[in-house]
Parts: structure tokens; C-alpha cells; sequence
């Protein structure tokens, strides 16, 4: 009978140890294939490549402040006064926490300046109103989102001059070719939380800056500058 030196024996069975350890390491390390859950991810990773839409309703109310050129002798002072709109909105997110945005709303918006004239106190109240247009880009962070982009309002509707001085007020009709439409830019942020699978709340400030003068009046070039306080509600579709 042929014996082994004990040197042998300590690497076969050293050899055989590495083999079983090594065949328990691939066996915990494989984790078990469910082909259902395979197929939810597959299918999750398509629903988000695909996006979602998102419709909803917008309302804002806030101050106007105007900017420009203001006639007078020097004793003229711009006065914040008030500013609305509502509106529809369509949304669509193409990526995860960023959405592109379009909307149009009605907006009301009333500059007032203030002045003396031949001694007498002066005010000047405008109210202009537009259908106003806008695109821009969303991002979220949890609750929070930013947002920015561009408008452009199209003047709509009549028009109102409203003076009065001393203790007597007169009120007109502002001419079509003092007034034109108004572009600019916009910046938001705010809070938005979803209430329902599909339905969403939001409410926000806002801040709408115009870079085209919107009544030329007289002496007057004036521009429209609003911060809004902003709610909202987002019905969305995954596609």
C-alpha cells in the first residue's frame, strides 16, 4: 500500500478547501433571477425614458412696479399697485426632477405714478391687461422647485387712463397706438406636493420682468415689473 508524505496531503486538502470556497463564493454572490421583476424594471426604465404631461390651472395675484421713462420735474414717484392673472398650463417631463413648460394666461396689470401738477397733487393710474404667454424650464428638488424662462403678454381688451388731481378725477380710454405688447423674462420658485397619484398642488412666488415698454403716454415709457404670489394644480399622464 502506497502512502503519501504529509507535505502531500496538506496541499490536496488545501487545493480541495480553495475549490469548495471558491464554488460558495459564486453561489451567494449570484443572486436568484425572478423573471417578473426583471420584467418591471425593464418596463419602469421604459416609462421613464417616455415622460409624463402634465395639465393644469394656475391663478397669481401681486404688485406691479413701473420702470422706464416718467415725465415730470423731477418730483414724480413710482407707486407699486396691483397686479393678477389665470391661466392653463401644459407641462412635460422629459427627465427625472426637470420639466419644460408653456402656458397662457389673462393678465391684469396697473401702474401708478404720482407727480405735482401747477401745485396740485397728481396721480396717474394705468390698467392694462394682456394675454400673456410663456415658456420656460422646471427643476424640482424633493418638494422645492425653481423655474425660469421667457414671456411674451399680446395687449388685449380696453385700456384705462385714470388722473386725478386735487380732489377732481377724469377717466379715458387709452389710444391703440400707445399701447403695444410687452417681452421679457421670468424667475419662480416655490413648494409642490402630490395629493393624489395623478393630481399635484403648487404655490409659489414669482417674478415677471419686461424689457419692451408697454404705454407710451404722453411724456410716459413705461414698463411692467411684477412679483407674484402663485398657486397651482397639475393633473398629469404618464405615457
Amino acid at each position: 500500500m502506497e502512502y503519501r508524505s504529509p507535505f502531500s496531503v496538506v496541499l490536496i486538502t488545501m487545493g480541495l478547501l480553495s475549490f469548495v470556497g471558491a464554488q460558495a463564493a459564486g453561489i451567494e454572490g449570484e443572486a436568484p433571477t425572478v423573471p417578473h421583476i426583471e420584467a418591471e424594471k425593464q418596463a419602469g426604465r421604459s416609462d421613464t425614458a417616455r415622460g409624463t404631461f402634465g395639465l393644469g390651472l394656475t391663478a397669481s395675484f401681486g404688485g406691479t412696479y413701473p420702470s422706464g421713462t416718467v415725465a415730470g420735474t423731477g418730483d414724480q414717484k413710482r407707486r407699486i399697485d396691483t397686479a393678477y392673472s389665470a391661466g392653463a398650463r401644459l407641462a412635460y417631463q422629459a427627465w427625472e426632477n426637470s420639466t419644460l413648460l408653456c402656458g397662457v394666461e389673462y393678465a391684469r396689470k396697473t401702474l401708478a405714478i404720482e407727480r405735482t401738477y401747477m401745485g396740485l397733487p397728481s396721480t396717474t393710474t394705468l390698467e392694462l391687461s394682456f394675454i400673456q404667454l410663456s415658456a420656460g424650464y422646471r427643476r424640482c428638488a424633493g418638494m422645492l422647485y425653481g423655474e425660469a424662462g421667457l414671456l411674451y403678454a399680446l395687449k388685449t381688451g380696453t385700456w384705462t387712463d385714470r388722473r386725478e388731481l386735487g380732489s377732481t378725477v377724469t377717466t379715458s380710454h387709452i389710444d391703440k397706438k400707445s399701447a403695444h405688447n410687452e417681452a421679457g423674462v421670468f424667475l419662480g420658485a416655490g413648494l409642490t406636493h402630490s395629493v393624489w397619484t395623478v393630481v399635484s398642488l403648487e404655490a409659489g412666488l414669482r417674478a415677471e420682468i419686461s424689457f419692451i415698454n408697454a404705454c407710451t403716454l404722453g411724456g410716459d415709457r413705461l414698463r411692467t415689473n411684477s412679483l407674484l404670489l402663485t398657486a397651482g394644480a397639475t393633473y398629469s399622464i404618464s405615457l
